[in-house]
């Protein structure tokens, strides 16, 4: 039987099911002779009440606020509490309260759960509840739903240590190279692990020799930080620390694998000349119109034919299942009528433009038939008729789910008033041909990499004070001022993200990288109003501004 509090020197605190990954890692880092503090684990299993209590809650009222607050009214008994206020009994205040989650192996869960500075032992009991509480926040219960975690997993334990009142601290990360690239700050923490402040960046490179902005580590320190990188990484296989220095000492805090940063930057962004046509852009302004199967088999084919905008829908009285099959039978005649050909030759011109050599393609599609604007304009009437029944009918809670279907799924749907339930939007057919447009048409802006891959979509831009309505629908690339840990949940399907200023040591950079959001920060986009629209890029009816994101190289190009 485990007992009601463990020292992070104990035997059992070395499994994470029963400590969580935070404290389980301390301790078999402290095992190994690396430095870190001592602390006093409250297990996992101690949650298990605030568990019960708010699942309760979410099954009887459906609501996050009162799972929330049936959590946090779930307090720690005296038993507990004496037995931690013994433990700690040597151990002079203040104290940092910590999480320590299951779920926290990796990046995934970077930052999700709270944390408590400064405490008294008088205050250990609020602390506790607070920390367990965090677990059922309406921003973690979001980021359990996109994860696929049930609710009944949010239990954790709670680290407790004394606080450092750092001189000197921060990340540093481990390259493929073996570099490391280490972020500090002098005084707390807390600052640049939310992303509010930037911090000072220092490479050690595999031979020794240091690189240090003006104000980073002296190469003594900096090497100190590198060697326990590489010490983390042998014992444990982690890539990422975070550290701090008192006087002399030099402490590990935290430490999780991760993957590993492209730090290579140089040259300009890729692009492919062929791309650089008014055909290729009106394509990737269509094809990000809508995104989905639906639109792409009903629209696309004939919309790429048009040299100006897409007309109105014309409106439609049709019963919804009879609406689709007419907009497919109009379609079906569009495209005939666009390509003489039909779908087939369709179908394999726009396959052949998202290959490596599109310019056969772009030339054919600069020689099509204009479609006939009112037909165009019946299929799209139809589409909405279809569209706004779906929504009515709760089949789709988003108008992006709805061009997700296919035409024959979606027909299935209205028949049986029944759909699949939405799930987080991936990388769809166009996206990375509107990337490579983007990149080829934009303009060019560098930063560095802080998460690797390379996405496009819309820009949506968001005031780094207020979210006003939470996240758009379908995919986009959000842009923000500064990595703060507010823009985690509007993560979920985005396709990258842009960050004005910072550096890459935000926590939610991490968890942006864990759930493959191509990343890039210190970008010098143009300054954005808190309307959320730079007043310098332009708009257009079909689509707003497409943003692609090179997380890999460091690049983003604005169309």
């Amino acid at each position: 039987m485990t007992a009601a509090v463990l020292d992070l020197s104990d035997a059992a605190a070395l499994d994470a099911a029963v400590v969580g990954a935070k404290a389980a890692t301390l301790a078999q880092a402290r095992a190994a002779g690396l430095p870190v503090l001592p602390g006093v684990v409250i297990p996992v299993a101690a949650s298990r009440g605030v568990v019960d209590a708010a699942v309760a809650a979410l099954k009887e009222t459906g609501s996050l606020p009162r799972a929330r607050l049936a959590a946090m009214a779930v307090r720690p008994d005296r038993h507990l509490l004496a037995a931690l206020r013994a433990r700690l009994a040597d151990t002079p205040a203040p104290l940092i309260v910590r999480s320590s989650s299951p779920l926290e192996a990796d990046g995934t869960w970077s930052g999700a759960f709270s944390t408590f500075h400064g405490i008294s032992h008088d205050d250990l009991e609020t602390a506790i509840a607070g920390t367990w509480g965090s677990a059922f926040s309406v921003t973690v219960l979001n980021r359990a739903e996109g994860a696929g975690t049930p609710p009944d997993r949010l239990g954790l334990a709670v680290l407790v240590q004394p606080e450092l009142q750092p001189d000197i601290g921060g990340t540093a990360r481990l390259a493929d190279d073996g570099s490391v690239h280490i972020t500090s700050t002098r005084g707390p923490l807390r600052p640049l692990m939310e992303g509010h402040i930037e911090g000072d960046r220092t490479t050690v490179l595999p031979g020794g020799a240091t690189t240090t902005s003006s104000a980073g580590l002296d190469a003594r320190l900096a090497a100190r930080v590198a060697e326990l990188v590489h010490k983390v990484n042998a014992v444990l296989g982690h890539q990422l620390i975070e550290w701090a220095v008192t006087g002399e000492r030099l402490y590990l805090l935290q430490s999780i694998r991760s993957t590993p940063h492209v730090t290579a930057q140089g040259g300009t962004a890729a692009a492919d000349p062929v791309l650089r046509s008014a055909v290729a852009v009106r394509v990737a302004r269509l094809a990000q119109r809508s995104p989905g199967p639906l639109w792409y088999e009903l629209v696309l084919p004939w919309a790429v034919a048009l040299r100006e905008p897409l007309p109105a829908p014309a409106p439609s009285a049709l019963p919804p299942d009879e609406a689709l099959a007419a907009a497919r039978t109009e379609a079906a005649a569009l495209i005939a009528q666009v390509w003489g050909g039909g779908a087939a030759e369709a179908d394999q011109v726009l396959r052949e433009l998202r290959g490596p050599a599109p310019a056969a393609a772009l030339r054919a599609l600069d020689q099509l038939r204009q479609p006939d604007r009112a037909r165009a304009a019946v299929v799209l009437g139809h589409l909405d008729r279809a569209r706004s029944a779906s929504r009515a009918d709760r089949l789709v809670t988003q108008d992006a789910a709805f061009w997700r279907f296919s035409a024959a799924d979606l027909a299935q749907a209205l028949r049986e008033r029944a759909a699949p339930a939405e799930r987080r939007l991936g990388v769809d057919l166009w996206e990375p041909f509107v990337h490579s447009v983007v990149m080829a048409c934009g303009t060019s802006y560098a930063g560095t990499p802080a998460a690797p891959g390379a996405g496009a979509g819309p820009a949506y831009l968001v005031d780094e004070q207020v979210m006003r309505g939470g996240a758009p629908e379908g995919r986009y690339v959000l842009v923000a001022r500064r990595p703060l840990p507010s823009l985690a949940p509007l993560l979920w399907n985005a396709a990258g993200m842009v960050i004005r200023a910072g550096t890459t040591a935000a926590h939610v950079l991490e968890f942006a990288a864990s759930i493959g959001v191509p990343t890039v920060v210190g970008c010098p986009l143009p300054d954005i109003p808190t309307d959320g629209r730079p007043e310098s890029w332009a708009s257009t009816t079909d689509c707003p501004v497409l943003l692609a994101v090179d997380g890999d190289r460091g690049y983003v190009a604005a169309l």
